[in-house]
């Protein structure tokens, strides 16, 4: 009887493990699926239709803000172009909504219609811009993780990149393919929480 109870526990215990190993992170359905955001403050993402998303910072130990740099410049052909005049509205108006809201580090790859679109935001925050190579984004985020300063970070970067980071970030293939080219107005938001799980948003701005 002993031998069948300790067996019976042990049973258990694996498939205690086993589920922790398979947890995946909660992702969130309607209606915080590809809402708009109006503006991010302190503690609530507004969205434009009215809605809130209460934010508890004593829940999440890093939170990962992932979006693709706002439109390019195609009226003149550059192996580097920067942004079109509705790119850098997109820009300012990515400042405009995190204006209220703490950011300890902004990472982007190392091109002009990233870094400029980011460019109003470090202005305003007074914050550098960290640069990231798309063949380390492991360590990149590995830094992040282990950064006693760093809680909420932005990353910008490009359409074949950034749905990758967020598949890696979360655990899980979410995404199966890249973003079209014309998607520009993406912005992810990833809260890894205290409980080792993760919150996902996948949200818009304009």
């Amino acid at each position: 009887m002993q031998v069948k109870t300790g067996m019976y526990f042990l049973l258990f215990i694996v498939a205690l493990v086993a589920c922790k190993e398979n947890e995946k992170p909660q992702i969130s359905t309607a209606p915080f699926v590809d809402k708009y955001v109006q503006k991010i403050e302190k503690n609530t993402i507004l969205f434009e239709d009215g809605t809130k998303y209460p934010i508890d910072e004593k829940k999440y130990n890093k939170t990962f803000v992932l979006i693709r740099h706002a439109e390019r410049d195609t009226s003149v052909v550059s192996a580097d172009p920067g942004l079109s005049e509705e790119g850098l509205a997109r820009s300012v108006r990515l400042a405009d909504i995190f204006r209220g809201y703490r950011l300890d580090a902004v990472y982007s790859t190392f091109t002009t219609r990233t870094l400029y679109t980011v460019d109003s935001l470090c202005d305003i925050k007074g914050l550098p811009t960290f640069p990231y190579d798309n063949k380390t984004l492991k360590e990149t985020i590995a830094n992040v993780r282990s950064s006693l300063d760093q809680h909420n970070v932005l990353m910008v970067g490009h359409n074949n990149i950034m749905p990758v980071l967020a598949n890696y970030i979360l655990g899980e293939d979410y995404y199966k393919q890249i973003w079209e080219e014309n998607d520009y107005d993406n912005m992810l938001v990833i809260f890894e929480n205290t409980d080792s799980t993760k919150t996902f948003l996948p949200l818009k701005y304009k």
